[in-house]
């Protein structure tokens, strides 16, 4: 996470849980042309809703609150997102890849791997410094700063 990043969820982790979500990642992209703020939320509770009106309520909340907040991080203007990770969603930090072990994800790699940089396998495990997937009985050992892009991966 950047210091915007670090920031936003440190700071209003607890207003998003108090509208019955947890925040799953933050992520702020700068550009030339627009910024964007994306607060990707999910139920805290099973039995709860997660749609369109959710996020409308987190993003009220949050924008209002961003409004007075003498010590914002983003100085210019910036667009606000909230979202859903998805079903098929982004692992972006190792607590993520931690709480889906076991399931399928599909990994892109900077670069390859048994000339192979896209894996689609099984995680079988995580800890801070790195993953191992199963990859059709091969069982190959990742750092995370290896991996481009992780996401659960869905057969429909």
């Amino acid at each position: 996470m950047n210091s915007v990043e670090k920031y936003i969820f440190e700071n209003y982790r607890a207003l998003v849980e108090n509208a019955g979500f947890s925040v799953y990642y933050v992520e702020f992209q700068k550009s030339h042309k627009d910024s964007i703020l994306r607060l990707y939320i999910e139920p805290k509770d099973a039995d709860q809703t997660m749609d369109i009106d959710a996020c409308e309520v987190v993003s009220r909340a949050c924008s209002d609150a961003f409004d007075v907040d003498p010590k914002f991080p983003i100085a210019d203007a910036y667009i606000l997102e909230v979202s859903s990770p998805g079903i098929e969603r982004t692992l972006f930090v190792p607590e993520h890849f931690e709480r889906y072990v076991g399931e399928k994800v599909r990994l892109g790699l900077y670069k390859s791997l048994n000339k192979k940089k896209e894996f689609i396998a099984i995680l079988k495990s995580a800890d801070e410094n790195g993953i191992e997937i199963d990859d059709g009985g091969d069982i190959i050992a990742l750092e995370y700063k290896d991996i481009s892009k992780a996401q659960l991966y869905c057969d429909f």
